[in-house]
């Protein structure tokens, strides 16, 4: 019996990380479901990520931004340099 119980939360667990994404942040976990099945990108920690990390990552950009948690990517996008030719008051 003990084994049965096991198996299935096994299942279950394969279950989930193949049809859902967590992603950590500050305040709490944001739990999406993934697009294509899969294990990449099933746990994602945001915490101490840069505005570079969110430009290398623009799947996980865009779902935040998708699902109304677009503050988080706007404040590490303003953390980036401005452009050369771009005026400082701009």
């Amino acid at each position: 019996m003990k084994s049965f119980i096991f198996g299935f939360l096994c299942a279950g667990a394969l279950f989930t990380a193949l049809h859902y994404q967590f992603i950590r942040t500050n305040d709490d976990v944001i739990v999406l479901r993934k697009a294509e099945l899969g294990f990449v990108n099933t746990v994602v920690d945001i915490r101490q990520w840069s505005a570079g990390d969110f430009l290398k990552n623009p799947d996980i950009t865009k779902k935040l931004a998708a699902h109304g948690i677009g503050k988080i990517v706007d404040e590490a996008m303003a953390l980036l340099p401005k452009p050369e030719g771009e005026a400082a008051g701009n």
